[in-house]
């Protein structure tokens, strides 16, 4: 969850703001391998799953939605652990409460659910019955690309603000 948190912790955040790379250039490898990471652990346990479910049509579906909604969260905990000193619990606040919670009795709040995104565009791909929600394919498909550049833009935008004070003479 705390993709940058770790180094802002141990103060290595320092040797990392000291080279002189465009942010950018620090942020996404660390947003790949979190996405790379996630997926790789999504992909084939919902692969898995969707062909011993239904079929192989919705087991690729899931992968790939999957493989989305693990950038999307992934964007999210990138800008978290740039935003508090907290970011591993404010994920799980999400993740439990507010999607797993509120998501089940608030209707509303599965509009702001990386979850339901994934389970839209999963079911868009390979239509089935064993997948429901209220978020619309569109809605899902433009908040999962919103959730990832907008969190991703943040982060970026974070870390640039963060400086390295030093002596002065």
């Amino acid at each position: 969850l705390g993709v940058l948190g770790a180094e802002i912790d141990d103060g290595t955040v320092v040797h990392i703001l000291t080279k002189p790379l465009p942010r950018w250039q620090i942020v996404l490898p660390k947003l790949a391998v979190a996405t790379g990471v996630t997926a790789a652990t999504l992909a084939v346990p919902l692969y898995v799953a969707g062909v011993l479910a239904h079929s192989v049509r919705l087991g690729l579906a899931l992968a790939v939605a999957g493989f989305l909604g693990a950038l999307a969260y992934s964007a999210l905990f990138l800008a978290l652990s740039l935003l508090t000193r907290r970011p591993v619990l404010l994920g799980l606040v999400y993740v439990l409460i507010w999607e797993g919670l509120l998501g089940n009795f608030v209707s509303g709040t599965k509009v702001l659910s990386i979850q339901q995104y994934v389970i839209a565009l999963a079911d868009r791909l390979a239509p089935t019955s064993l997948l429901e929600t209220s978020v619309s394919v569109p809605v899902a498909a433009v908040m999962t690309a919103l959730v990832s550049v907008g969190f991703t833009v943040l982060a970026i935008d974070r870390l640039r603000s963060f400086s390295v004070a030093g002596e002065t003479s």
